[in-house]
């Protein structure tokens, strides 16, 4: 699964869609076991208040000395756990984790381009998309601030990409997100070749292997 694939419009504009209580739609894909960005972004903490009474889960508490874990304990959990917890099971609610919270967010839709995402999560978008999962009052406010925060700092990122030197290249990746540095990257890759087809440096072109062999064994016939 590539990171960047999750971030086009069908993601965010899903989360738009009205939520009524005998249906929740999944707006990500199960874990990818084989994608280590999959498996990393859905290791973001959640907090959680379980429902019921967890027995033999004490161990998941660790300011906790009890083997059970009892209803109206909050404790933060993995995402991928709390998604498992809090479906059809219903063990744990879940809150909106402190990066997605309104403060955040208020921050994120004042200015996008200044904000440091890399900060606030390394797989931020990633993670985010997962969280639309979970019945939150604010799921569809958290999915429209990510569709407008990738929006305008995606073209702020391959401008810069497109017009910054090598030895500042670290103090603008350092502030993006996994996604965003795929796409820096893949902007500064998009230059550089140019730049050497422009230069003549660029490798020439051949015909393939397939064309030569036949054109040999064309010969050979003669």
């Amino acid at each position: 699964m590539n990171s960047l694939s999750q971030l086009d419009n069908t993601s965010f504009s899903q989360s738009a869609s009205f939520r009524d209580s005998t249906h929740v739609p999944h707006y990500s894909e199960p874990l990818n076991f084989y994608d280590i960005d999959d498996i990393l972004a859905s290791e973001l903490k959640v907090p959680c208040s379980f429902n019921v009474t967890a027995y033999r889960l004490g161990y998941l508490h660790s300011n906790s000395k009890s083997e059970h874990i009892q209803t109206g304990t909050n404790i933060e959990l993995p995402l991928w756990l709390a998604k498992s917890l809090a479906g059809k099971k219903n063990i744990v609610k879940v809150s909106t984790p402190m990066q997605y919270r309104k403060e955040v967010r208020q921050e994120l839709e004042a200015d996008a381009n200044s904000s440091n995402l890399n900060k606030l999560g390394p797989y931020y978008y990633m993670s985010g998309i997962k969280l639309l999962d979970f019945e939150m009052e604010d799921v569809q406010t958290i999915a429209e601030v990510l569709s407008k925060t990738f929006c305008n700092r995606s073209r702020h990122i391959m401008d810069r990409s497109h017009n910054i030197y090598d030895r500042d290249q670290l103090m603008i990746t350092n502030r993006l997100d996994e996604s965003e540095r795929k796409l820096f990257m893949s902007g500064r890759e998009s230059v550089e070749r140019f730049q050497q087809w422009e230069t003549r440096k660029s490798k020439k072109l051949s015909s393939s292997g397939f064309v030569r062999m036949k054109r040999k064994r064309q010969f050979d016939d003669i």
